[in-house]
């Protein structure tokens, strides 16, 4: 399967921390036990302090608000 399809269909959410296991099965070119490496990257993304999630995650389907087309009084 493509990476990018695989990465994009819905598996996760855009938080989820994919591991190095998890990069490698998917074909991605990690070195494992880089703490140095990453620890600097990472420090170049501060975390906000803020203890409310800034995006609200529903697993199930949302239902929508009907569309003008749908309501019977149109016509």
């Amino acid at each position: 399967m493509e990476l990018a399809k695989i990465l994009t269909e819905g598996r996760w959410t855009h938080d989820y921390p994919i591991t190095v296991d998890e990069a490698a099965d998917l074909g991605l070119p990690v070195v494992p036990n880089d703490q140095d490496s990453f620890c600097n990257l990472m420090s170049l993304y501060p975390q906000s302090t803020s203890a409310r999630p800034s995006v609200q995650y529903i697993p199930v389907p949302y239902p929508g608000r009907p569309s003008a087309h749908s309501r019977r009084d149109i016509y």
